[in-house]
């Protein structure tokens, strides 16, 4: 496992890496549409982003900033709140990886040693957890859906422990643990419906070490099927499942190799000219975010899945690459930026005349849309057109507007069958709209 030192001077490298960028590409670039999407950007210098997560019913930007947990207005940048973990130094409590519970209650991250629950509405910790192992730097999984169980990879050296373990929250204690021996895990990642884990591991056999990609049944702890070698790397640098669950992806740390494979196991051929120094997904899967030195020209480019020319292009940055759930894009490493989501929506010309608007919101047995005449945008069939999604991308299906909008234009949706939460009604292929059901 990567010791203080190496972890320093990846942090060097990185911080080299990116200076060397900002000569090459001074401001936010991007094609097709070339119409300044950079919203926002705040250097946080020497502090380093490890992770970050949107807050699932806000939408806030929750960000492990070395030893802090920091929350971040996505409108502007600006942080709305810090919060600390005890005294000890930065350097041995630094936050690897975070998550969040669907309902947004409970905050999750782990220093190495420990898993520290926190809860979001004090900003304060509540328990840890620690069994005498090391976490891996990226062995948090994520947790599962219940809300209740969180998954992660430990290992102790000098008595031969590597085990994957499910944590539950409620009780503070390990339900369910595997030995992995002789194998070490870099990275693990715990799909969006709690189904699947995908891990990079290595181990050394004889000489040599040896690097595995594989997909496992994150209920069981058993292997589903394996990927086979990573052969250009020394580390797993990134691996990510896309919330559709048809993709999977592993990023070695040298020559930025990046591997992509559908579920199933078939192999996705990137572009020889595509050396990926992070990446991530849409929110639905359907497009890949690629970060690094690509075409010669250190950038982040948007493609459609299966890989094919880039859609969309902008300033490259480090570290994390996440979407939010209305398809903007968050980057960080020792800066932060924004854009916004017009990249979701290239080659749909914008219409300047669209007043859609949302009411009553927060709703609870319906929502009035105001919906301009759709024979405009060439969209048709505005029955079929309305559709709503959750915050992860997953289509809901109420019931259905039926017969002649109400006066005019305002079409009543019945949405009392919706749990209570924050939702997405979109028109074909215009910009979503956010709506809140209370209950």
């Amino acid at each position: 496992m990567p010791s203080k030192y190496s972890l320093n001077y990846r942090r060097a490298l990185l911080l080299a890496i990116f200076l060397f960028s900002l000569l090459n590409v001074a401001h936010a670039q991007e094609i097709p549409n070339g119409d300044g999407d950079l919203l926002w950007e705040k250097s946080i210098y020497p502090r380093f982003v490890n992770d970050a997560k949107f807050h699932p019913i806000n939408g806030n930007i929750i960000a492990a900033v070395n030893h802090e947990i920091w929350e971040i207005d996505p409108s502007d940048g600006h942080t709305i709140r810090v919060m600390y973990y005890g005294t000890s130094s930065e350097e041995q409590h630094h936050f690897h990886s975070i998550d969040i519970t669907s309902d947004g209650s409970t905050i999750l991250t782990d220093d190495g040693d420990s898993l520290l629950v926190w809860d979001y509405a004090k900003g304060e910790l509540k328990q840890s957890f620690h069994n005498g192992e090391t976490i891996a730097w990226q062995g948090l999984g994520g947790i599962f859906p219940d809300d209740i169980r969180v998954v992660y990879f430990s290992y102790n050296t000098e008595q031969q422990v590597r085990k994957l373990n499910i944590y539950d929250i409620s009780t503070n204690s390990i339900i369910k643990s595997i030995s992995t021996y002789p194998k070490s895990a870099d990275q693990v990642k715990l799909s969006k419906d709690g189904r699947y884990l995908a891990i990079g591991f290595r181990y050394r056999p004889v000489s040599d070490m040896i690097y595995t990609m594989e997909l496992w049944d994150a209920e069981t702890l058993t292997k589903i099927r394996d990927f086979g070698e990573a052969t250009n790397t020394n580390e797993f640098k990134d691996i990510q499942i896309s919330n559709n669950n048809k993709y999977v992806g592993f990023l070695g740390n040298i020559g930025f190799d990046l591997k992509l494979y559908t579920i199933e196991g078939n192999t996705i051929n990137l572009s020889p000219f595509y050396q990926v120094n992070r990446f991530g997904f849409s929110n639905d899967g359907n497009k890949t975010i690629l970060d690094g030195f690509i075409n010669s020209v250190y950038q982040t480019i948007v493609i459609n899945n299966p890989l094919d020319s880039p859609l969309y292009s902008f300033t490259k940055m480090l570290n994390v690459i996440r979407c939010s759930p209305n398809e903007e894009i968050f980057t960080a490493g020792i800066s932060m930026r924004f854009f916004s989501n017009n990249w979701y929506t290239v080659g749909i010309k914008p219409n300047l005349e669209s007043k859609e608007s949302i009411y009553p919101n927060p709703a609870t047995e319906y929502i009035a849309l105001n919906v301009p005449p759709l024979e405009k945008r060439g969209l048709g069939g505005v029955l079929q057109q309305i559709r709503i999604f959750d915050i992860f991308g997953d289509e809901m299906h109420p019931p259905r507007p039926s017969g002649t909008p109400q006066e005019g234009n305002k079409y009543r949706i019945d949405v009392s069958t919706l749990q209570a939460g924050v939702y997405f009604v979109r028109i074909g292929n215009e910009k979503p709209m956010k709506f809140v059901v209370v209950r």
